[in-house]
């Protein structure tokens, strides 16, 4: 029997985990994925979509396999359409890991769909096959074994994965910096101890991008002159900036930030050491800033 594994090439563990439960199952059983390092295996050198296309005719099962961060992938769809618009005899299985069925697209959802972390989905997707080809069943406690080896691959991978996502986001974006560049107008407010606010600065700043940075200049006060703000901006909107003068008062802080209303205002607080004016001694300060396109939105 051959089985083709569809898979994302980010998840690659995922593929190999399943070459080597089904082929520690089965010996009559060759699976295949595009990724496989094994010099036998994998596309290897040439025309790579013929021989993704080869090794799907030859395939007498499609495993398809999904995640949260691959179930709107484009290719692993074209795989599994490539095999029906071929009319043979083949079956697809959709299999997923933490997620939900139903977040797969419509086309996999007339298909009976199996959970690639839950080890009864997998019992019972064995059994399945096991009946439909007419397999000689393994031992109860080989399987377990297997499954459990299975499944630490799959936990590696998931670690990997929440891992990664710790910093989805959060890096700076530029598709969601773009919509900021231009001319703004800024009002920082200083916040006492008392909890008091005293409107400390309003002035324009001029925003643009980098592919790594979001950059702001500011025009200050004289003592401070043009000073630069530095920063990412996440893909949810969320501003971390940092800000320094060389002027006659040298100033530096941070600034976090959320990008409301649209993409033209501005709102989070700041902090850092800086002076109000050439007769105050530099010291630790906090307060809200606003970045507004229209001054009058600044309040």
């Amino acid at each position: 029997m051959k089985i083709f594994i569809s898979h994302a090439s980010s998840e690659q563990i995922l593929a190999d985990a399943w070459k080597h439960l089904l082929e520690d199952l089965g010996a009559n059983i060759e699976a295949w994925y595009s990724d496989d390092p094994d010099p036998d295996g994998g596309i290897g050198p040439g025309k790579w979509r013929e021989k993704i296309e080869k090794e799907l005719q030859k395939a007498d099962l499609i495993f398809a396999l999904f995640t949260p961060e691959s179930k709107n992938r484009p290719w692993i769809y074209f795989e599994s359409a490539y095999v029906l618009g071929m009319g043979k005899n083949q079956t697809i299985i959709p299999i997923v890991y933490y997620m939900v069925k139903d977040e797969l697209l419509s086309p996999m959802q007339d298909l009976s769909i199996f959970c690639g972390d839950d080890e009864a989905s997998l019992t019972e997707l064995y059994h399945r096959l096991v009946k439909k080809y007419k397999g000689t069943p393994v031992n109860p406690k080989l399987l377990k074994l297997a499954f459990e080896d299975y499944l630490t691959a799959v936990d590696r991978y998931n670690q990997s994965r929440l891992a990664q996502s710790l910093f989805h986001g959060h890096f700076h974006n530029q598709h969601t910096a773009a919509f900021l560049q231009g001319n703004w107008y800024s009002k920082w407010t200083q916040i006492a101890e008392d909890g008091s606010q005293t409107p400390f600065e309003v002035h324009p700043v001029k925003i643009w991008t980098t592919p790594e940075r979001l950059r702001i200049v500011g025009e200050g006060k004289d003592w401070a002159d043009h000073y630069p703000m530095e920063g990412v901006v996440s893909s949810e909107g969320y501003i971390a900036l940092s800000y320094w003068s060389q002027g006659e008062i040298p100033i530096c802080g941070t600034a976090l930030l959320k990008l409301v209303g649209g993409n033209r205002i501005i709102k989070g607080t700041w902090q850092g050491y800086t002076a109000a004016s050439l007769k105050q001694g530099l010291g630790f300060m906090a307060g809200e800033v606003v970045i507004a396109r229209d001054q009058a939105d600044l309040g």
